[in-house]
Order: C-alpha cells, then sequence, then structure tokens
C-alpha cells in the first residue's frame, strides 16, 4: 500500500514539473536576416526603342492606263525597266489615225508654201549687202515699182575699174592680186582681181583696152573718188582709174501699193536677200490673209491629229522603274483598263501605327531605322497623323527610306526601329528594384544593415532599366532581387547575384 502511494506522489510531481517547465516564456528568440542583391544606380545615356512592321511602298507610283480601246502592237518594256518621263511603253494600233495625220502634213506644207510665197511677192529685199545709208519713204505712203526706198552702201571693200591694154590682158588673172599706186599720196594697196571686160574698148581715141576690176579691203582712209594706177604680172595699166564703194546700190519697191512695214534703220548692216520692207496693197492683203487662214486651219488639223495619236501610245508619266506589265502584243484593251504600274525613283516611303504617349514624343525629320532581311538602312519620318484611327485608338506615322538601295523593293516587309526617347545622361536603376503601390513608385536600400524604404519618381523606361528622375542622388545601395518578406525595417545581408557567382 506504502509503494503505491510512493509512486503516485512521484508521479504527480512529476506532472507539475513538466506543467511548470512549459508556462515558462523563452527570452532568446533569432531575428530573421533576409539575403538580398543590390546595385548602385548609374549616369548615362538612356533611350526607348521601339520596332513596328510596316510594307515598303513607292514614294511617287502611278498606273499606266491607255486613252482609247484597240489592239496592243508594241509593247516596249517590262516589269524591272528603267524608263524616262515621255518613253513609250506601248502602242494601240493607229494605223488609221497615222495616215490621216499623213494626209492633214501634207497639206499643211501646200498651205505654208502657198502663204510663204504671197507673203515673199509683198516684201522688198536688199539687192546687195552693205549699211543702210538713207530711208527714203514714211510708213503709210503709196509707192510705185519705180519709186527708190532706201539706199545700201559697203565701204569695207572698195573697187576700182582701170583699163589695161587688150594685148597685155590675160584672163586667168581673175582671182590674182594686183598692186595698186595712190596718185596723190604714192600709197601702195593690194587688192584682188574680180573681173574682166568680155570686150575690148577704144580709149584715147585708137587704144584699145580692157577694163580690170579690183577689189581692196579699205582700213579706213579710202574714200570715192580718189584715183590709182594698178600693176599685175609686171603689167602695168594704161589709164587711172576711180574708187568706189563695192556694194552702192538704191532699194527700189518693185511692186505698187502702200509702204506697211519698215525692218531696219539707218546705220544697219544687212545681207543681200534680207527682208527690209513690206508693201500692201487691197488685192494681195487679201490673198494673204486667205493663205493665212488655210494655214492656221491646217495646222489646227495636224495638232489636233498628233494629239489624237499620241492618246494610242501609254507613256511614262514620270521617270522610274515599271514595276509590272500586264498587257502582251495582239491584245484588244478597254480604254482606262490597268496595263502596268510604275514606280519613282524618288525613295521609298513607310507607314506604321503608334500608341498616343509615342506619337507626343515624335518629330519630323526624326531618324528611323529600317530593316529589311537583316540589311539596316536609314530613313526619317515625314508625316504624323493629328488624329487617332477610329478603330484602333493607334496614330498612323510616315516615314521615307533616305539611304535605299536596289534591293530593296516596293512590298517587301521591313521591320522599323523607332527611338521616343533619348537623353545623354540621365539617373537609372533596373526596372526590376522599383517597387509600386497605387501611384506611389519607391526602392529599397540598404542603410546600415537594414532595408529602408525611400520614394522616388521615375520616367521613361524599357525592358531593363528605369529612369530616376528624383528620390536618388546616386551613391545609394538599391536592393534589385525581390522577396515577399521584404519590407521597411528588416535586417538584410548583401548576397553575390547568381549570375555573378557562376
Amino acid at each position: 500500500m506504502k509503494k503505491k502511494i510512493w509512486i503516485s506522489v512521484i508521479a504527480l510531481g512529476l506532472i507539475v514539473l513538466c506543467i511548470s517547465s512549459c508556462g515558462k516564456k523563452k527570452n532568446n528568440t533569432v531575428q530573421l536576416v533576409l539575403p538580398v542583391e543590390t546595385t548602385t544606380p548609374t549616369f548615362g545615356a538612356f533611350s526607348v526603342e521601339s520596332d513596328y512592321v510596316a510594307n515598303l511602298e513607292p514614294v511617287t507610283s502611278a498606273l499606266l492606263m491607255p486613252m482609247i480601246n484597240g489592239e496592243v502592237t508594241d509593247v516596249y518594256v517590262k516589269a524591272g525597266d528603267i524608263v524616262e518621263e515621255g518613253d513609250v511603253l506601248c502602242i494601240i494600233d493607229d494605223e488609221d489615225i497615222a495616215d490621216q495625220l499623213e494626209t492633214a502634213q501634207l497639206s499643211r506644207s501646200r498651205a505654208q508654201t502657198s502663204h510663204d510665197t504671197m507673203l515673199d511677192s509683198m516684201q522688198v529685199k536688199a539687192p546687195v549687202s552693205g549699211y543702210v545709208r538713207a530711208i527714203d519713204q514714211e510708213l503709210g505712203v503709196s509707192v510705185s515699182p519705180s519709186t527708190q526706198l532706201a539706199y545700201l552702201s559697203d565701204n569695207d571693200s572698195m573697187t576700182i575699174e582701170i583699163p589695161f591694154l587688150a594685148v597685155d590682158v590675160d584672163n586667168t588673172w581673175i582671182g590674182c592680186s594686183a598692186e595698186l599706186v595712190m596718185v596723190d599720196t604714192g600709197e601702195k594697196l593690194e587688192g584682188i582681181i574680180t573681173e574682166i571686160s568680155g570686150d575690148a574698148q577704144f580709149i584715147h581715141g585708137n587704144v584699145q583696152a580692157n577694163v580690170v576690176s579690183i577689189e581692196v579691203k579699205n582700213q579706213g582712209a579710202l574714200q570715192a573718188g580718189r584715183m590709182a594706177t594698178a600693176t599685175v604680172n609686171g603689167v602695168t595699166c594704161c589709164d587711172t582709174g576711180f574708187f568706189e564703194a563695192a556694194s552702192d546700190s538704191p532699194v527700189m519697191a518693185g511692186l505698187a501699193g502702200t509702204l506697211d512695214e519698215c525692218y531696219v534703220h539707218v546705220g544697219d548692216y544687212v545681207t543681200a536677200g534680207q527682208v527690209m520692207f513690206l508693201i500692201t496693197n487691197a488685192s494681195m492683203q487679201g490673198q494673204l490673209n486667205n493663205a493665212s487662214n488655210a494655214l492656221t486651219d491646217a495646222n489646227k488639223r495636224c495638232d489636233d491629229l498628233a494629239e489624237l495619236m499620241d492618246d494610242y501610245k501609254v507613256k511614262a508619266p514620270f521617270a522610274g522603274q515599271v514595276a509590272y506589265m500586264t498587257v502582251s502584243e495582239y491584245e484588244n484593251i478597254s480604254a482606262s483598263t490597268v496595263v502596268g504600274e510604275i514606280h519613282g525613283m524618288d525613295g521609298l516611303s513607310v507607314s506604321f501605327f503608334v500608341s498616343e504617349k509615342t506619337r507626343n514624343k515624335l518629330s519630323l525629320d526624326q531618324s528611323i531605322l529600317v530593316e529589311v532581311k537583316g540589311q539596316q538602312v536609314q530613313g526619317a519620318i515625314t508625316e504624323i497623323s493629328g488624329s487617332a484611327d477610329v478603330k484602333t485608338g493607334l496614330f498612323i506615322v510616315k516615314g521615307v527610306v533616305t539611304d535605299f538601295n536596289d534591293e530593296l523593293l516596293p512590298g517587301t516587309t521591313a521591320k522599323i526601329t523607332l527611338t521616343s526617347f533619348l537623353e545623354s545622361e540621365v539617373l537609372q536603376i533596373p526596372y526590376d528594384a522599383v517597387h509600386f503601390q497605387g501611384d506611389e513608385a519607391f526602392v529599397y536600400i540598404v542603410k546600415e544593415g537594414f532595408a529602408t524604404k525611400v520614394s522616388i519618381s521615375t520616367g521613361e523606361f524599357d525592358d531593363e532599366n528605369i529612369v530616376v528622375t528624383d528620390g536618388l542622388s546616386g551613391d545609394e545601395v538599391v536592393i534589385s532581387s525581390w522577396s515577399s518578406q521584404l519590407r521597411e525595417g528588416i535586417p538584410v545581408e548583401i548576397r553575390e547575384a547568381e549570375n555573378e557567382a557562376n
């Protein structure tokens, strides 16, 4: 019995001891230290680039269409050919219109001849070359065929006729030089024999002589009326002669009528055959008017047919490259049917859509990068839409490739890289280091071994980094790793980043 009581007492004591031990509070709890990765803000260039897809299109293009119906007789180009503005690309059968044009051109030629002949009969022309020394009639006066209208002379060259004994003259002298001696001064000159009279004539009673004409270039001192002797191939003349102007002639009307036009002035130099005056009368003027009207009608007929014939040709509207031709010889086509297309050589264009935020950061002439099959070329923005597409809410942006080559073809798909933000010196940190709560952006920095929350203001960002515009100075140690246990005041331990450890 006593043994059982002692066992019970001992058991009760053990239970009390256990309860007492379990009820005591521990005072040596260990606080959690969070391992983190960190980064330091950096200053440097920052840009935001976006990629878009667009098709290359020609800046200038035009569909090729005939003006009339008919059968194609010739096609001169194919896809890829380079053409100049106005080049004929294909022709529709124009045989009938060509025959009409040929007939009209013959009629015009006859009308032109009739008009010119009539006009020529009313014109007064210079009989010789020379200077206009006088104009003897005023406009509006009535003239007869024998009326002198003007007087011409040319003393740049002087002529002199000198007799030689007939027995001494040789007809082969023409074109030979002659030596002349001025009677009054003894000065010697050289001239060229231009003519020898055919029949000998008697001079000084019973002396037979031939007159030899000699032309001398006037150096300015020769005047009409001065006398000289001459020697040709050692043969001396038998008498003296008098100098005269080489060209010295009146200009006669030649027909009756009214002096209507004068085309020269005193002092003008005219050449033989040059028109000087126009004389009209009622009969001749009527005939000229009829000839002029006929010529005008003939010209208009030819012009109309030539213009109509031009409609049978499909021409290049500008210089460029033929994109395609769908027509072939002997094919019948209708007016306004598309038979091909031409692309200008002034560049390639691209069009793509951007958000309103991106649109507001763009500017005209801003550069873009165009990439086709790994080949990159430069371009520039030429147009920024002011209104959004009603279906997508996006804004269209157009650009031109400024550095294209023959390998970049219209219709090719291209990748467009657009820089919407670019600064040379901004503070930036990894995007993953930033926490967002509502409108607030903040980071945790390591300060004396604890995580400290710092509110920041942010700017542009890309897939990796974000610009910090306020809140950091650049020398902070920013926690860049994420943890659900990260909060203000928690002790942290900086650990090496996994990619660095490896």
